[in-house]
């Protein structure tokens, strides 16, 4: 029932998924402080703001329009993982698997093709999450 007031009071609520999953959910970190949601990804550092009271489907990227907020509950975030000593991510930005055949580097290829193949090892890992 909705009564005025803010339904978690000023307690804000933090999240924080380091890693992929086989459902397909991207290394990613989280927070709510009453009406401001603020999802940051880790591996590629985008950061999505929504205000949950307007936009409870979160369809609308508030992060550019709202820069000072984006900027202060980005840093809220960061210092909860720090101080729980959440797992920090170093970047890797061409997995590939290793192979003692293979005769090019994935340095060496195109990015077209790097990226190429990166998606279809994408498509093929998540699919394996469907058997």
């Amino acid at each position: 029932m909705r009564t005025g007031k803010a339904a978690f009071g000023s307690r804000a609520f933090f999240w924080h998924l380091p890693h992929y999953t086989k459902q397909g959910s991207r290394p990613a970190g989280a927070m709510r402080d009453g009406r401001w949601k603020l999802v940051e990804h880790y591996d590629t550092g985008e950061v999505e703001l929504f205000d949950l009271d307007t936009d409870v489907g979160e369809r609308v990227d508030r992060s550019n329009t709202d820069a000072t907020r984006t900027a202060s509950l980005r840093q809220q975030l960061r210092d909860w993982r720090i101080a729980v000593g959440g797992q920090e991510n170093t970047p890797n930005p061409l997995p590939t698997p290793h192979s003692s055949t293979s005769s090019t580097s994935s340095s060496t290829r195109p990015a077209s093709i790097r990226s190429a193949q990166t998606a279809a090892r994408g498509e093929l890992w998540r699919s394996g999450a469907n058997e």
